[in-house]
């Protein structure tokens, strides 16, 4: 076991305090004196603790208070701590005392004028000091030492926690210590953030903290605590903590130390099951008992092993192992009574290796007893979990199925069992319970069976006396919490007295009502089915091999029927002395099946990234496979798809080669610039090639060499290269430190890790791995930990993939092989402490010519083949094609021969984007499309302030409603020509659209469903004869009712087509013909509504300065197409332009009588038509010869031209009509300007007027 602590790889460690081994014999470790205790521990001193500094983590963890001093026993009281200095320090034995201390709290409360809150829970119990009086129990727990650490503890804070907040409405009732070594703290472990207070102890293997029962007794007696916990693996299952807790009056939330020694050790367990006469396979103890009756197991409440009889079943060397097995016969297993987990534990099917597997036993756990057992192939590992108080009682609750297992260790477990028939799991249930009270067993315990199916029997294995890491199996089937029901028995409450066993048996919850355990008549039954998966921190294609590292990300979706628990969080990391595992996931369903689909779904949705591999991508192919789903494996089922080289599903060997060798690319391109930068910054100047944009990348997979050149071909993009045949690829880096990758119409998220041999990526959620170059000559650790012992000596000979030394890392022994035929040359020497990648030994090889070779990649990248997308817009190609441009002038370029026959199809490409004529409509309507959500409000806010500027505008304003928009609504508000008639003009492509409403909003107004209905009635021949009928007086009561139903139904049948052709109707009236057609477009006042691809809303206007009752009047033009609108509109301005010009001119030569607009308009067109000259080409409508004209006109210096001539006509009309308008308010005025005018006239010119007079006056 591990700083996680978790069952996986469990080590129990010595029996010994200080983890050395017993210098006594194995039988002499089962004699429960308490010399023996004492002589132990006076000869094996706990190694001094680290720091001894105790931490308070307050109610919050969010106070941290420190004490520290020479003598390291001072221990600050966090200010939120119940029991206070003055609280329960001891157990307490009488439940008399329980109750005069917790009525002396509860009088102190009160008198101190404390807040007493009711509960709320319906037990009555306040804090864990009621809860105790009232529910029969007699000792008081309100402060916890956690002897363990990562998903042990993190699961028993949680648990506790839950079920304090369920009894007392307070999750905090219950203080946590927990202890913490340097490495725990450095790899920043969940657990700690969850303690109330830790306390530094030891780093190392947990013989030096964890597993050492000497420190975990000073550490409880120096933060007083009330309990310890110690969960599973480390010193659990170590008889000496409870019998050392307990002589300290401490308790051991687990069993009595009696109990333990006769169940919790494999061999004392299966000698105590043969005296059960519970069947056992054949072993070294087969046939040994206890001479035991029941009344005396009634009295003491105990077996007791004698040493001589456990020596017997023990196996204490090779040489008395082999006459063992032989007996036996192959195939065993080799196994240390003190190992679990995958600890401590071979298969042996070949006597030449049983020395070799013998010794690794013992190198694992030291010290500890052995003995061997027949292999029972082809069976099934089937537990049931017990739990029992101190006051003989003892219930099963339900079974596991663990026979999902790798190397002997649990992968996949489950729960309830559903492989054995129920009368016989029934009975495997009742020899569990009668063991359990045999040897006088409290708290949570599980039996283990081997199970046959073939046979139907069943086997004792073992008794494991400690919670299992996975009992959430039974929690959920059960619903029954199993740490707090292990507090509650360690507080003495009855199991009949415990609200979860209540509820299973469907009594009362708070009652104290007995409870018949013995009878099956009350037995309860399992709710669903769970599965329980292992999360390690493995490599499936390496052999499982465990390994340490940080962690970048952890990412666990839990729903209602999918939750885990871990031991690290992101930023976090496991060490060299963690156990692999640090997660654990379940699922619940109804049903097996359904249990099982909610796994997967779970497991694929957890995301994990770190320096190791994990056994996610594994479980997954294991749940999925047929064998699985159908319920057909064994304990041997894992361990064949190993050795059959099942694997987990891969990536795509192509598309992993792309995705490494942008990473590898990205990373040596961007240190080549970030290298020359920084040489920039000191004022040193690299030569030029230092900046590469081109990378030569070369990646081996299963002896494969795939040889790619990536070249940097803009700043989102590299082009791959690989045996003639180019892609190129777009990239986006995150900032967690991966790669988004699109590729072949496909994204990938991948992130990359270099390790010692190989890189490792991981791409969505599937690893593939390359390797480096390969080196026969060198033999290198995988991975962190130590050098155990050499496997052949020093210059010798060994053969390719035999073993050549073993190394322990995360508890695990891991042998190394030679990689060929050679000489082996150690560097290393056993018990040296080793780095990944760290160099153990040379190799001499015997031939070099004859090693592992690796063939080249001669294939190329798959064509691309495109999935249907939608074309891409004009001005998308515009843009793309101008950074493209950009590109290449900031350096970006492809490697020849691409980049010639690239950019000339970009070129042309390039020139009949320009020359298309829709290009500066399509950027028009996406920048209108941009900002009109933004826009709406402002809008809204000046679309009055914009209509008045267009009154007071004095040029021309074209409005025009290309293809495809529409003019909808209240947007005709701003671009009525009404509102600037002279200046303002409307045209219109022939796909638009224009009117008040859309289609829809027509119909729903003009077209109603009733109006539809009476349409129907007149349109259809159906409708029409129906109707006919039921106005006839022959019809019945009856018939008239069939009549009107399928008339009901015809025209219900008949409404959505009428509907559909009212649309289309509704449709064509706003197409730009019948706009122009209909001359004008008469309106009612909306307010939202669409112009081209924008919304706008001009409600404001419409409010303040129109009459709702009338209607408004939109005049169009012209239709004018797309196509040719450029050259309309610029000769229709021209003309505009030149004829406003002409206007002023009128206007400045009419003095103060102007001519209005309509008058002026015809003077022009007047003026035009009277060029006799050009009388045969000219045509008013005509946009381009009328401008043409007009400028010719105004352009004249003779002042000969017609406009010209005209211009002085109107001065004299207007000159005349001036003169007359005074004499004719004047009178006497006339006579007297004519006497002064003729004044000024000479002689001549005075004859002249004469004549004109009389002339006139003959005239009239």
């Amino acid at each position: 076991m591990d700083v996680n602590g978790v069952e996986h790889g469990s080590d129990k460690g010595s029996l010994a305090e200080n983890g050395q081994a017993d210098e006594q014999t194995e039988g002499q470790q089962f004699v429960l004196s308490e010399e023996f205790y004492k002589d132990e521990i006076a000869s094996s001193p706990a190694p001094p603790l680290t720091s001894g500094t105790v931490f308070n983590l307050g109610e919050s963890s969010s106070d941290l208070s420190l004490s520290s001093g020479d003598d390291m026993s001072t221990s600050l009281q966090s200010t939120s701590d119940p029991s206070g200095d003055s609280g329960i320090r001891q157990s307490m034995s009488a439940s008399s005392q329980v109750s005069s201390n917790s009525n002396a709290t509860s009088s102190k409360k009160h008198a101190s004028g404390g807040d007493r809150r009711e509960s709320a829970t319906g037990c009555g119990a306040m804090n864990p000091e009621e809860f105790v009086r009232l529910f029969g129990g007699t000792t008081v727990i309100n402060k916890i030492l956690i002897a363990n650490n990562g998903i042990a503890a993190v699961k028993c804070m949680r648990s506790i926690r839950r079920w304090a907040y369920e009894m007392f409405r307070n999750d905090r009732a219950i203080k946590f210590v927990a202890m913490v070594t340097p490495e725990d703290l450095h790899a920043s472990a969940e657990y700690i953030r969850m303690a109330d207070q830790f306390i530094m102890t030891s780093g190392g293997s947990n013989n030096n903290n964890y597993a050492n029962v000497q420190v975990i007794l000073e550490l409880a007696q120096k933060m007083e605590v009330q309990a310890v916990w110690a969960g599973w693996g480390h010193a659990s299952e170590n008889p000496k903590l409870p019998e050392l807790l307990n002589k300290h009056d401490i308790i051991f939330i687990g069993p009595p130390a009696k109990a333990m020694w006769s169940l919790g050790d494999k061999i004392a367990s299966s000698i105590v099951a043969q005296t059960a006469k519970v069947p056992t396979l054949p072993w070294s103890g087969s046939g040994l008992t206890i001479p035991w009756k029941r009344t005396q197991n009634a009295s003491n409440g105990s077996l007791y092993v004698p040493p001589s009889l456990y020596a017997q079943a023990t196996v204490s060397t090779v040489e008395e192992g082999i006459k063992v097995a032989t007996r036996i016969g192959l195939p065993l297993m080799i196994k240390a009574s003190e190992g679990g987990g995958g600890k401590g534990i071979r298969k042996c099917v070949n006597m030449d290796e049983f020395p070799t597997q013998f010794r690794q036993v013992q190198a694992e756990v030291p010290g500890s007893p052995i003995f061997i057992m027949k292999l029972a192939t082809g069976a099934r590992h089937l537990e049931v979990q017990l739990l029992a108080d101190c006051y003989g009682n003892a219930v099963s609750l339900f079974g596991r199925d663990c026979s999902i297992q790798r190397r002997h260790q649990k992968i996949i477990e489950e729960a309830p069992t559903s492989v054995a028939p129920s009368e016989l799991f029934e009975q495997m249930e009742k020899d569990a319970v009668k063991l359990a009270k045999m040897v006088g067993y409290i708290s949570a315990g599980t039996v283990e069976y081997l199970y046959l199916p073939e046979t139907q029997r069943y086997y004792f294995l073992e008794l494991n006396p400690r919670l299992q890491v996975e009992h959430p199996c039974t929690e959920m089937v059960a619903n029954v919490n199993l740490p707090a029901a292990q507090l509650q028995i360690a507080m003495g409450i009855p199991l009949h007295r415990i609200k979860d066993i209540r509820n299973l048996y469907g009594a009362s919850p708070f009652s104290d009502t007995s409870l018949n355990f013995d009878s099956s008549i009350e037995r309860p039954l399992p709710r669903g089915h769970v599965i329980a998966a292992r999360i390690t921190s493995e490599n499936p294609d390496d052999g499982f091999l465990p390994s340490s590292g940080t962690v970048q990300e952890l990412n666990f979706r839990s729903s209602k029927n999918a939750w885990g628990y871990f031991s690290v969080s992101a930023a976090g990391g496991l060490h060299e002395f963690a156990d692999s595992q640090f997660g654990h996931c379940f699922s619940w369903g109804e049903s097996r099946d359904d249990a099982i689909a909610n796994m997967v779904l779970a497991l694929k949705e957890l995301s994990i990234r770190g320096d190791f591999r994990t056994t996610v991508e594994y479980l997954i192919t294991l749940l999925e496979t047929e064998d699985f789903i159908q319920n057909q494996f064994n304990t041997q089922w894992l361990d064949h798809l190993i050795a059959e080289k099942v694997k987990a599903e891969k990536p795509d060997i192509i598309v992993g080669v792309v995705c490494l060798s942008v990473l590898l690319a990205d990373v040596a391109i961007v240190n080549a610039f970030q290298s020359f930068q920084n040489s920039l910054e000191r004022g040193q100047v690299l030569p030029a090639k230092c900046l590469i944009n081109t990378v030569d990348v070369e990646l081996t997979h299963e002896d494969v060499r795939y040889v790619v050149q990536v070249t940097r071909c803009c700043p989102q993009a590299y082009f791959l290269v690989m045996n003639g045949s180019g892609v190129e690829v777009e990239f986006h880096r995150m900032s967690d430190g991966g790669m988004l990758i699109s590729y072949n119409s496909n994204s990938y998220t991948c992130y990359m890790n270099e390790e010692v041999h190989q890189y490792r990526v991981i791409i969505g959620n599937k690893t593939i791995e390359f390797q480096k170059k390969y080196n026969p000559t060198e033999v290198r650790s995988p991975s962190a930990g130590k050098l155990v012992q050499y496997l052949v000596e020093d210059g010798g000979h060994v053969c390719a993939c035999s073993p050549v030394a073993e190394m322990e890392v995360m508890k695990m022994i891991i042998t190394l092989s030679s990689p060929e035929n050679g000489c082996i040359h150690y560097v290393k020497r056993p018990g040296t402490l080793l780095n990944p990648g760290s160099l153990v030994a040379t190799l001499t090889l015997d031939d070099a010519s004859h090693i592992r070779t690796i063939t080249d990649y001669e294939g190329t990248f798959p064509k691309h083949c495109p999935t249907a997308q939608h074309a891409e817009k004009l001005y998308q190609t515009y843009r793309d094609l101008v950074s493209y441009f950009n590109h290449l002038l900031e350096g970006y370029t492809l490697p020849e021969p691409y980049f010639s026959t690239d950019l000339r199809e970009k070129v042309e490409k390039f020139f009949r984007v320009l020359k298309d004529p829709w290009l500066p409509l399509y950027e028009l309507q996406e920048s209108i499309s941009i900002i009109s959500g933004h826009m709406f409000d402002q809008v809204l806010k000046f679309g009055a302030y914009i209509v008045d500027a267009l009154r007071k505008y004095e040029q021309p304003v074209f409005v025009y409603i290309p293809p495809h928009a529409e003019l909808r609504g209240g947007a005709w508000v701003v671009v009525d020509p009404s509102i600037n008639s002279r200046y303002m003009e409307m045209y219109a492509d022939s796909k638009s659209r224009g009117g008040v409403l859309e289609p829809e909003g027509t119909v729903e107004i003009k077209y109603r469903e009733k109006d539809l209905r009476t349409t129907i009635k007149r349109c259809d021949p159906i409708c029409q004869s129906l109707l006919v009928e039921l106005k006839s007086d022959n019809v019945g009561d009856e018939l008239r009712s069939e009549l009107e139903e399928k008339l009901r139904a015809r025209i219900d049948a008949l409404l959505p087509v009428y509907h559909s052709v009212a649309v289309q109707f509704a449709d064509l009236h706003d197409r730009a013909g019948r706009m122009l057609a209909k001359k004008v477009i008469s309106v009612k006042l909306f307010l939202i509504h669409t112009i081209g691809c924008a919304n706008f809303a001009f409600c404001l206007y419409l409010l303040s300065n129109c009459n709702c009752n009338r209607c408004a009047v939109l005049l169009l033009k012209k239709v004018v197409d797309w196509k040719t609108s450029r050259c309309v509109f610029y000769w229709r301005l021209r003309r505009r332009l030149v004829e406003e010009h002409i206007k002023k001119m009128i206007t400045e030569h009419s003095f103060d009588q102007p001519l209005s607009n309509a008058q002026m308009n015809a003077l022009l067109q007047h003026w035009f038509d009277s060029d006799v000259g050009n009388q045969q080409n000219q045509n008013w409508e005509d946009d381009q010869i009328t401008a043409l004209w007009f400028e010719s006109q105004i352009a004249d210096e003779q002042q000969q031209s017609i406009v010209r001539q005209g211009l002085k006509e109107i001065q004299r009309q207007q000159a005349k009509n001036k003169i007359k308008s005074v004499f004719a308010n004047c009178p006497g005025l006339l006579m007297e300007t004519a006497v002064e005018l003729v004044k000024q006239l000479d002689v001549g010119e005075q004859d002249e007027l004469l004549k004109l007079f009389m002339h006139h006056a003959s005239g009239t």
